[in-house]
């Protein structure tokens, strides 16, 4: 089964938001083969996928037309109700996959299914059952070159390079707490205080995972 995937992140203002559906609806017509198409839409398709969030009705009519023109499919998330936690307790479903029928034919069992968050706002939303086919169709096209250059001297001050097994457990610790706290995000307001903690934990994840990309670099640089 041949695939065409389509990775989009669409823009915030409604106008462009109306033209990328137009862009992606014309592309359509370019490819036989069964369509994927996911990433961050920065549109929900209804107000049950929102909370404090006001003035998405038309929005959310132009992205549901959008998905009906093309005829793709919205699979239930498992796992999680909102891909996306902003400030002042806002949460949102922005980020899904959608997919032709020719798949659900194909993979019965085809589901998507929300992943913890770790130090993004956003959740990684996991399609089972196609690992496979994607393979397949990234095979022979190469890699994406280029890194992210990244200053640790501040987190250098904070950590202890000979402590990874400190480093390890703190990491644990902090994806633990901020699971905890998104789970009760799902059915509850969050009070101030746990939103301050989830920011700060936010920031201290972030600079331990960063600090322990830079201790693996450093040994992988060692003459064994």
């Amino acid at each position: 089964m041949k695939a065409v995937l389509i990775n989009v992140y669409a823009p915030n203002n409604l106008s462009d938001q109306k033209i990328l559906w137009e862009d992606l609806y014309g592309f359509r017509s370019q490819f036989s083969n069964a369509w994927i198409v996911g990433g961050d839409f920065n549109m929900v398709r209804n107000r049950s996928e929102r909370i404090i969030c006001s003035g998405i009705e038309k929005g959310s009519k132009e992205f549901g037309d959008f998905i009906d023109r093309c005829k793709l499919e919205d699979l239930p998330l498992l796992g999680k109700k909102f891909t996306w936690i902003g400030p002042d307790n806002r949460r949102s479903r922005l980020d899904r996959f959608l997919l032709e029928e020719e798949w659900l034919v194909q993979l019965k069992d085809l589901q998507q299914q929300g992943l913890n968050r770790t130090i993004s706002d956003h959740i990684l939303v996991l399609l089972q059952d196609c690992r496979r086919l994607i393979e397949n169709e990234w095979s022979g096209m190469g890699s994406l070159k280029g890194q992210m250059a990244v200053k640790l001297k501040g987190v250098l001050k904070k950590w202890n390079v000979g402590a990874s097994n400190v480093l390890e457990k703190r990491i644990i610790e902090s994806e633990d707490r901020i699971k905890e706290i998104d789970e009760a995000s799902e059915h509850r307001m969050l009070t101030e205080q746990e939103m301050k903690e989830l920011k700060n934990l936010n920031v201290e994840l972030w600079e331990a995972i960063k600090f322990k990309e830079f201790i693996w670099r450093q040994k992988s640089r060692m003459t064994w």
